[in-house]
């Protein structure tokens, strides 16, 4: 399914400027291909503007497309034409056959390029993991979650992450430590007979603060790993259910970075 620029509702920024040539500057856009025929002439338009051609053609933007090795969308003109009609027309009428990208589309772009590069780190950081996760259900996790960055969606990046950070922690109980797990997990009256042999004994477990009690209490984790853990579950929560907070891509940068690096990193499955 192609997504539109505007699903990405984040903080516009003055500062993001694409490069000079267009196919550099597209090849620098994650999933670039996943993206609509309308963000697609948007894109283009906005490095049209940022070179200096604030009004264009559609056969300037045709152009454009090919120099750029971006497949030309179909039916171009009319969907040029539709792209300036309503009070939140992403382009204006500049003058007979020619078109610019209005204030409301300059935003969006810009919206969706502060999303795309603000979460680059948090990009590099999941990408890092890929040669180190030996489970399947890992890298399907991981998967998921790095194309949630692509399409800017913090809150989903942030859930997916937890769930791949627990998941792997599963996977390393049951490669080294289930004994040691079972046993703290029999001193507990919240789960009193349940023994864990398989992966899917663990959704049994369905309070994710009590898997963490346990894993301390099994000294598997140390209490620094303990104390991260119960700080991004904490944020998981908040990005998981419907609030009004806002949610920085700092946050979301920090915490894909401290579970990587901190948690998944420091206990291999192998």
């Amino acid at each position: 399914m192609p997504y539109p620029l505007c699903l990405l509702r984040q903080r516009p920024t003055s500062g993001v400027r694409p490069r000079e040539n267009l196919s550099d500057f597209l090849l620098t856009l994650p999933n670039v291909g996943s993206l609509s025929h309308r963000s697609h002439i948007l894109l283009v338009a906005y490095h049209l503007r940022s070179v200096g051609q604030t009004h264009f053609s559609t056969a300037d933007l045709s152009r454009a497309f090919s120099q750029g090795g971006l497949p030309l969308p179909p039916s171009l003109g009319k969907r040029l034409r539709n792209l300036i009609k309503g009070k939140m027309a992403p382009l204006v009428r500049a003058e007979k056959q020619r078109y610019s990208l209005s204030v409301i589309g300059v935003q969006e772009v810009q919206r969706y390029l502060q999303t795309v590069y603000g979460l680059a780190a948090a990009r590099a950081s999941l990408e890092k993991l890929g040669d180190k996760l030996a489970d399947d259900s890992d890298r399907q996790f991981l998967a998921e979650a790095i194309g949630c960055v692509d399409l800017g969606a913090r809150r989903a990046t942030v859930v997916m992450a937890w769930l791949l950070t627990v998941d792997h922690l599963q996977g390393f109980i049951l490669a080294h430590k289930l004994a040691d797990f079972n046993q703290a997990l029999g001193g507990r009256n919240d789960h009193r007979g349940l023994v864990i042999r398989t992966k899917d004994d663990f959704s049994e477990i369905r309070d994710d603060r009590a898997f963490i009690e346990i894993l301390r209490s099994a000294r598997i984790i140390t209490r620094d790993v303990q104390r991260i853990l119960d700080e991004n579950l904490g944020f998981r929560n908040t990005c998981a259910h419907p609030t009004a907070i806002a949610i920085p891509e700092n946050k979301v940068v920090a915490a894909i970075e401290d579970l990587a690096e901190n948690v998944i990193l420091k206990y291999p499955l192998r």
